[in-house]
Protein backbone atom coordinates (compact mmCIF):
# COMPACT_ATOMS: atom_id res chain seq x y z
CA UNK A 1 0.00 0.00 0.00
CA UNK A 2 1.58 3.45 -1.03
CA UNK A 3 2.45 5.55 2.24
CA UNK A 4 0.90 8.45 0.91
CA UNK A 5 -2.45 6.27 1.14
CA UNK A 6 -1.50 4.95 4.91
CA UNK A 7 -1.31 8.34 6.37
CA UNK A 8 -4.51 9.86 4.45
CA UNK A 9 -8.02 8.14 5.95
CA UNK A 10 -10.40 9.81 2.64
CA UNK A 11 -7.83 8.63 0.15
CA UNK A 12 -7.78 4.90 2.09
CA UNK A 13 -11.36 4.20 0.38
CA UNK A 14 -10.90 4.99 -3.01
CA UNK A 15 -8.07 3.60 -3.20
CA UNK A 16 -9.41 0.36 -1.34
CA UNK A 17 -12.15 -0.07 -3.80
CA UNK A 18 -9.79 -0.20 -6.61
CA UNK A 19 -8.30 -3.25 -5.41
CA UNK A 20 -11.03 -5.49 -4.81
CA UNK A 21 -12.12 -8.48 -7.18
CA UNK A 22 -14.82 -9.57 -5.28
CA UNK A 23 -12.87 -11.95 -3.62
CA UNK A 24 -11.43 -12.16 0.08
CA UNK A 25 -7.74 -10.15 0.47
CA UNK A 26 -5.14 -10.51 3.11
CA UNK A 27 -3.39 -7.61 5.30
CA UNK A 28 0.21 -7.77 6.31
CA UNK A 29 1.12 -4.90 9.22
CA UNK A 30 4.44 -4.38 9.44
CA UNK A 31 4.27 -1.19 11.39
CA UNK A 32 4.25 -2.74 14.86
CA UNK A 33 7.98 -3.60 14.35
CA UNK A 34 8.57 -0.19 15.18
CA UNK A 35 11.04 0.78 18.02
CA UNK A 36 11.28 3.29 20.54
CA UNK A 37 12.93 3.72 23.66
CA UNK A 38 9.98 5.22 26.00
CA UNK A 39 13.24 6.91 28.23
CA UNK A 40 13.80 9.72 25.18
CA UNK A 41 10.60 10.45 23.69
CA UNK A 42 7.57 12.80 25.35
CA UNK A 43 4.09 12.09 25.28
CA UNK A 44 3.83 13.98 21.81
CA UNK A 45 6.46 11.81 20.10
CA UNK A 46 4.68 8.66 22.60
CA UNK A 47 1.04 9.65 21.32
CA UNK A 48 2.74 10.14 17.62
CA UNK A 49 4.00 6.04 17.60
CA UNK A 50 0.56 4.97 18.70
CA UNK A 51 -1.54 6.71 16.12
CA UNK A 52 1.38 5.51 13.29
CA UNK A 53 0.98 1.21 14.74
CA UNK A 54 -2.35 0.59 17.05
CA UNK A 55 -4.54 3.43 15.69
CA UNK A 56 -3.40 2.63 11.70
CA UNK A 57 -3.90 -1.05 11.82
CA UNK A 58 -7.31 -0.50 13.37
CA UNK A 59 -8.81 2.11 10.67
CA UNK A 60 -6.79 -0.36 8.09
CA UNK A 61 -9.05 -3.56 9.89
CA UNK A 62 -12.10 -1.56 10.15
CA UNK A 63 -11.75 0.12 6.03
CA UNK A 64 -11.15 -3.97 4.69
CA UNK A 65 -14.23 -5.17 6.77
CA UNK A 66 -15.91 -6.47 4.07
CA UNK A 67 -12.71 -8.25 2.25
CA UNK A 68 -11.54 -9.56 5.70
CA UNK A 69 -14.66 -10.97 8.11
CA UNK A 70 -15.34 -14.11 5.55
CA UNK A 71 -11.79 -15.74 4.08
CA UNK A 72 -9.79 -12.94 4.83
CA UNK A 73 -6.24 -13.18 6.01
CA UNK A 74 -4.61 -11.07 8.59
CA UNK A 75 -0.86 -10.90 10.06
CA UNK A 76 0.48 -8.46 12.22
CA UNK A 77 4.01 -8.66 13.38
CA UNK A 78 5.90 -7.24 15.93
CA UNK A 79 9.72 -7.78 16.70
CA UNK A 80 10.37 -8.29 21.00
CA UNK A 81 12.33 -11.14 20.51
CA UNK A 82 9.80 -14.03 19.41
CA UNK A 83 8.18 -14.26 23.03
CA UNK A 84 6.07 -10.79 23.01
CA UNK A 85 8.39 -9.28 25.59
CA UNK A 86 7.05 -11.71 28.39
CA UNK A 87 11.00 -12.07 28.94
CA UNK A 88 13.64 -9.80 27.90
CA UNK A 89 15.02 -11.22 24.93
CA UNK A 90 16.50 -8.13 23.55
CA UNK A 91 20.28 -7.66 22.69
CA UNK A 92 22.22 -6.52 25.28
CA UNK A 93 21.98 -2.64 26.37
CA UNK A 94 18.45 -2.69 24.50
CA UNK A 95 15.05 -2.98 26.28
CA UNK A 96 12.39 -5.22 25.23
CA UNK A 97 10.23 -1.77 24.84
CA UNK A 98 12.82 -0.46 22.28
CA UNK A 99 12.59 -3.69 20.89
CA UNK A 100 9.79 -3.31 19.11
CA UNK A 101 6.77 -3.65 22.29
CA UNK A 102 4.93 -0.52 20.66
CA UNK A 103 3.22 -2.76 18.02
CA UNK A 104 1.47 -4.66 21.64
CA UNK A 105 -1.70 -3.44 21.07
CA UNK A 106 -2.10 -4.20 17.22
CA UNK A 107 -1.77 -7.98 18.99
CA UNK A 108 -5.18 -6.79 21.14
CA UNK A 109 -6.97 -5.52 18.19
CA UNK A 110 -5.99 -9.36 16.14
CA UNK A 111 -7.25 -11.21 19.40
CA UNK A 112 -10.88 -9.37 19.16
CA UNK A 113 -10.91 -9.32 15.42
CA UNK A 114 -10.73 -13.37 15.82
CA UNK A 115 -13.89 -12.98 17.98
CA UNK A 116 -15.88 -11.24 15.85
CA UNK A 117 -14.75 -12.54 12.61
CA UNK A 118 -14.90 -16.23 12.88
CA UNK A 119 -14.00 -16.67 8.92
CA UNK A 120 -10.67 -14.43 8.95
CA UNK A 121 -7.23 -15.82 9.65
CA UNK A 122 -6.19 -13.47 11.81
CA UNK A 123 -2.59 -13.82 13.69
CA UNK A 124 0.02 -11.91 15.97
CA UNK A 125 3.64 -12.84 15.14
CA UNK A 126 6.36 -11.53 17.32
CA UNK A 127 9.98 -12.15 15.59
CA UNK A 128 13.49 -11.68 16.75
CA UNK A 129 15.45 -8.96 15.04
CA UNK A 130 18.35 -11.38 15.60
CA UNK A 131 17.74 -13.56 12.72
CA UNK A 132 18.21 -12.18 9.25
CA UNK A 133 15.20 -10.37 6.85
CA UNK A 134 14.53 -13.46 4.55
CA UNK A 135 13.95 -15.81 8.04
CA UNK A 136 11.81 -13.31 9.58
CA UNK A 137 9.85 -13.10 6.08
CA UNK A 138 9.27 -16.83 5.93
CA UNK A 139 7.94 -16.91 9.43
CA UNK A 140 5.22 -14.39 8.10
CA UNK A 141 4.93 -16.17 5.11
CA UNK A 142 4.16 -19.55 6.60
CA UNK A 143 1.55 -17.86 9.33
CA UNK A 144 0.11 -16.21 6.63
CA UNK A 145 -0.62 -19.78 4.62
CA UNK A 146 -2.22 -20.93 8.22
CA UNK A 147 -5.60 -21.87 8.71
CA UNK A 148 -7.99 -19.72 11.28
CA UNK A 149 -7.00 -21.31 15.12
CA UNK A 150 -3.22 -19.81 16.98
CA UNK A 151 -3.95 -16.30 17.20
CA UNK A 152 -0.46 -15.66 18.73
CA UNK A 153 3.04 -17.48 17.48
CA UNK A 154 6.59 -16.15 18.70
CA UNK A 155 9.68 -16.88 16.82
CA UNK A 156 12.41 -16.58 19.39
CA UNK A 157 15.82 -17.80 17.00
CA UNK A 158 13.63 -19.19 14.67
CA UNK A 159 11.54 -22.07 16.90
CA UNK A 160 7.88 -21.34 16.38
CA UNK A 161 6.63 -21.14 20.31
CA UNK A 162 2.66 -20.93 21.13
CA UNK A 163 2.21 -19.82 24.45
CA UNK A 164 -0.14 -21.29 26.91
CA UNK A 165 -2.06 -20.31 30.11
CA UNK A 166 -1.25 -22.44 33.01
CA UNK A 167 -2.82 -22.35 36.29
CA UNK A 168 -0.60 -21.10 39.68
CA UNK A 169 -1.03 -20.69 42.46
CA UNK A 170 -2.92 -17.97 43.75
CA UNK A 171 -0.73 -17.61 47.55
CA UNK A 172 1.44 -15.42 47.83
CA UNK A 173 5.25 -16.29 48.30
CA UNK A 174 6.49 -17.35 51.56
CA UNK A 175 10.05 -15.47 51.06
CA UNK A 176 11.33 -12.57 52.23
CA UNK A 177 9.44 -9.64 50.64
CA UNK A 178 9.00 -5.58 50.65
CA UNK A 179 6.34 -4.99 53.59
CA UNK A 180 3.84 -1.99 53.56
CA UNK A 181 3.75 0.03 56.47
CA UNK A 182 2.36 3.45 57.63
CA UNK A 183 5.53 5.40 55.92
CA UNK A 184 4.34 4.13 51.98
CA UNK A 185 2.87 6.31 49.59
CA UNK A 186 0.72 4.11 47.31
CA UNK A 187 -0.99 6.04 44.29
CA UNK A 188 -3.37 4.27 42.52
CA UNK A 189 -6.00 5.51 39.43
CA UNK A 190 -9.41 4.12 39.57
CA UNK A 191 -8.96 3.17 42.74
CA UNK A 192 -12.16 4.58 44.20
CA UNK A 193 -14.24 1.67 42.18
CA UNK A 194 -14.38 -1.63 40.95
CA UNK A 195 -11.13 -4.26 41.16
CA UNK A 196 -8.53 -1.58 41.74
CA UNK A 197 -10.71 -0.99 44.97
CA UNK A 198 -10.53 -4.42 45.43
CA UNK A 199 -6.98 -4.79 44.82
CA UNK A 200 -6.62 -2.09 47.45
CA UNK A 201 -8.01 -3.87 50.09
CA UNK A 202 -4.80 -6.44 50.97
CA UNK A 203 -2.60 -3.23 51.27
CA UNK A 204 -4.96 -1.32 53.92
CA UNK A 205 -4.60 -3.07 56.79
CA UNK A 206 -0.90 -2.36 56.69
CA UNK A 207 -1.46 1.48 57.18
CA UNK A 208 -0.18 3.39 53.89
CA UNK A 209 -1.65 6.58 52.86
CA UNK A 210 -3.78 5.40 49.78
CA UNK A 211 -3.97 7.90 47.31
CA UNK A 212 -6.99 7.50 44.86
CA UNK A 213 -6.77 9.13 41.39
CA UNK A 214 -10.51 9.72 40.32
CA UNK A 215 -12.04 11.84 37.15
CA UNK A 216 -14.96 13.22 39.70
CA UNK A 217 -14.95 14.67 42.93
CA UNK A 218 -15.14 13.14 45.83
CA UNK A 219 -18.73 11.67 46.07
CA UNK A 220 -21.57 13.73 48.03
CA UNK A 221 -23.32 12.47 51.42
CA UNK A 222 -26.31 10.15 50.22
CA UNK A 223 -29.72 11.81 50.18
CA UNK A 224 -31.72 9.65 52.93
CA UNK A 225 -34.42 9.57 51.31
CA UNK A 226 -32.78 7.13 48.87
CA UNK A 227 -30.73 5.62 51.19
CA UNK A 228 -30.87 1.50 50.77
CA UNK A 229 -32.93 1.94 47.67
CA UNK A 230 -31.87 -0.31 45.12
CA UNK A 231 -31.62 0.56 41.08
CA UNK A 232 -35.64 -0.23 40.57
CA UNK A 233 -36.47 2.01 43.95
CA UNK A 234 -33.68 4.61 42.36
CA UNK A 235 -35.49 4.79 39.19
CA UNK A 236 -39.10 5.53 41.32
CA UNK A 237 -37.27 8.23 43.48
CA UNK A 238 -35.67 10.00 40.77
CA UNK A 239 -38.83 9.66 38.15
CA UNK A 240 -41.55 11.01 41.30
CA UNK A 241 -38.37 14.30 41.44
CA UNK A 242 -38.18 15.17 38.49
CA UNK A 243 -42.07 14.92 38.01
CA UNK A 244 -42.28 17.16 40.84
CA UNK A 245 -40.22 19.67 39.59
CA UNK A 246 -42.62 19.59 36.47
CA UNK A 247 -39.48 17.65 34.11
CA UNK A 248 -40.47 14.96 31.55
CA UNK A 249 -36.99 13.31 31.62
CA UNK A 250 -36.83 10.91 28.97
CA UNK A 251 -35.54 7.00 30.23
CA UNK A 252 -31.88 7.76 29.45
CA UNK A 253 -31.76 10.58 31.91
CA UNK A 254 -32.84 8.78 34.92
CA UNK A 255 -30.77 5.49 34.19
CA UNK A 256 -27.88 8.26 34.45
CA UNK A 257 -28.91 9.53 37.68
CA UNK A 258 -29.21 6.15 39.03
CA UNK A 259 -25.63 5.25 37.47
CA UNK A 260 -24.42 8.05 39.26
CA UNK A 261 -26.44 7.49 42.28
CA UNK A 262 -24.84 3.57 42.43
CA UNK A 263 -21.06 4.94 41.53
CA UNK A 264 -21.14 7.24 44.40
CA UNK A 265 -22.44 5.02 47.03
CA UNK A 266 -20.19 2.12 45.54
CA UNK A 267 -17.23 5.12 46.40
CA UNK A 268 -18.48 6.04 49.74
CA UNK A 269 -18.26 2.34 50.86
CA UNK A 270 -14.86 1.58 49.58
CA UNK A 271 -13.62 4.69 50.74
CA UNK A 272 -15.02 3.91 54.60
CA UNK A 273 -13.76 0.45 54.25
CA UNK A 274 -10.28 1.40 53.50
CA UNK A 275 -10.13 3.61 56.08
CA UNK A 276 -11.34 1.18 58.47
CA UNK A 277 -8.87 -1.13 57.22
CA UNK A 278 -6.22 1.24 58.79
CA UNK A 279 -5.36 3.01 55.63
CA UNK A 280 -5.65 6.58 55.70
CA UNK A 281 -7.68 7.62 52.55
CA UNK A 282 -6.39 10.44 50.21
CA UNK A 283 -9.23 10.88 47.43
CA UNK A 284 -7.80 13.39 44.73
CA UNK A 285 -10.11 14.23 41.54
CA UNK A 286 -7.34 13.91 38.70
CA UNK A 287 -7.80 13.51 35.22
CA UNK A 288 -5.67 10.83 34.70
CA UNK A 289 -5.44 12.03 30.36
CA UNK A 290 -4.13 15.14 31.73
CA UNK A 291 -0.07 15.01 31.83
CA UNK A 292 0.51 17.98 33.66
CA UNK A 293 -2.12 17.39 36.30
CA UNK A 294 -0.25 14.07 36.82
CA UNK A 295 3.11 15.76 36.70
CA UNK A 296 1.55 17.97 39.56
CA UNK A 297 0.06 15.37 41.52
CA UNK A 298 3.39 13.91 41.38
CA UNK A 299 5.46 16.49 41.95
CA UNK A 300 2.83 17.54 45.13
CA UNK A 301 3.45 14.10 46.76
CA UNK A 302 7.15 14.10 46.80
CA UNK A 303 7.34 17.63 47.90
CA UNK A 304 5.02 16.79 50.51
CA UNK A 305 6.12 13.02 51.93
CA UNK A 306 9.31 12.81 49.99
CA UNK A 307 8.43 9.22 48.35
CA UNK A 308 6.01 7.67 46.11
CA UNK A 309 6.21 3.50 47.20
CA UNK A 310 3.64 1.80 44.70
CA UNK A 311 1.86 2.97 41.67
CA UNK A 312 -1.54 1.14 40.90
CA UNK A 313 -2.56 2.33 37.62
CA UNK A 314 -6.06 0.64 37.42
CA UNK A 315 -8.06 3.50 35.32
CA UNK A 316 -9.47 2.59 32.20
CA UNK A 317 -12.84 3.45 30.18
CA UNK A 318 -15.51 1.16 28.06
CA UNK A 319 -16.76 1.83 25.39
CA UNK A 320 -17.81 -1.04 23.71
CA UNK A 321 -18.55 -1.44 19.66
CA UNK A 322 -18.17 -3.94 17.16
CA UNK A 323 -15.35 -2.86 14.87
CA UNK A 324 -17.58 -1.90 11.85
CA UNK A 325 -19.08 0.42 14.30
CA UNK A 326 -16.29 1.57 16.46
CA UNK A 327 -15.78 5.33 15.71
CA UNK A 328 -12.15 6.88 15.63
CA UNK A 329 -12.91 9.03 18.59
CA UNK A 330 -14.00 6.49 20.90
CA UNK A 331 -10.92 3.84 19.61
CA UNK A 332 -8.71 6.87 20.97
CA UNK A 333 -10.59 7.95 24.40
CA UNK A 334 -10.10 4.06 25.37
CA UNK A 335 -6.73 3.54 23.75
CA UNK A 336 -5.42 6.71 25.48
CA UNK A 337 -6.61 6.53 28.76
CA UNK A 338 -5.08 3.44 29.64
CA UNK A 339 -1.85 3.72 27.05
CA UNK A 340 -0.97 7.56 27.55
CA UNK A 341 -2.01 7.74 31.31
CA UNK A 342 0.81 4.69 32.09
CA UNK A 343 3.54 6.82 29.87
CA UNK A 344 2.21 10.14 31.75
CA UNK A 345 2.85 8.09 35.80
CA UNK A 346 5.61 6.65 34.32
CA UNK A 347 7.65 9.87 33.18
CA UNK A 348 6.20 11.56 36.46
CA UNK A 349 7.93 8.90 38.95
CA UNK A 350 10.97 8.96 41.08
CA UNK A 351 12.79 5.65 41.03
CA UNK A 352 14.83 5.93 43.99
CA UNK A 353 11.93 5.14 45.95
CA UNK A 354 9.72 3.12 43.86
CA UNK A 355 9.05 -0.21 45.47
CA UNK A 356 6.40 -1.62 43.17
CA UNK A 357 4.63 -0.55 40.34
CA UNK A 358 1.39 -2.31 38.72
CA UNK A 359 -0.42 -2.21 35.64
CA UNK A 360 -3.94 -3.90 35.18
CA UNK A 361 -3.50 -5.42 31.93
CA UNK A 362 -7.39 -7.27 31.58
CA UNK A 363 -8.63 -10.60 30.31
CA UNK A 364 -9.96 -8.87 27.62
CA UNK A 365 -5.61 -8.30 26.68
CA UNK A 366 -5.01 -11.65 26.85
CA UNK A 367 -7.86 -13.60 25.60
CA UNK A 368 -9.85 -10.62 23.57
CA UNK A 369 -13.36 -9.74 23.83
CA UNK A 370 -15.56 -9.50 20.92
CA UNK A 371 -17.14 -5.16 20.82
CA UNK A 372 -12.97 -4.49 22.99
CA UNK A 373 -10.85 -3.91 20.21
CA UNK A 374 -9.83 -0.69 21.55
CA UNK A 375 -9.82 -2.07 25.32
CA UNK A 376 -7.77 -5.29 24.29
CA UNK A 377 -5.60 -3.11 22.00
CA UNK A 378 -4.96 -0.59 25.00
CA UNK A 379 -4.49 -3.60 27.94
CA UNK A 380 -2.00 -5.52 25.51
Amino acid sequence: MPRDVLGDPEALGPWLEGQRSGQPMGLVFLEGRDTVDAALVDLAEWQALHARISKRFFALVQAMAPDLREGGRVVTATEMGGLFGRLDTAPEGETSLRNGAAGGGTVGVVKAMSLEWMGCSAKAVDLDRAEPAEARAGHLVRELSFLPGRREAGYPGGQRTILRTEPLSMEPPTGPHRMVDRDWVVVATGGARGITAECLRTLAPYGPRLVLLGRSGAPDAEDPAAAGLDAAGLRKFYLEAARAAGEKPKPRDIEARVSRHMGQRDMRQNLADLAALGATVDYRAVDVNDAAAIQALFDDLYGQFGRVDMVVHGAGLIEDSFIEKKTAESFNRVFDTKVDAAFSIVKALRPETLQGLCFFPSVAGRYGNAGQSDYAAANE
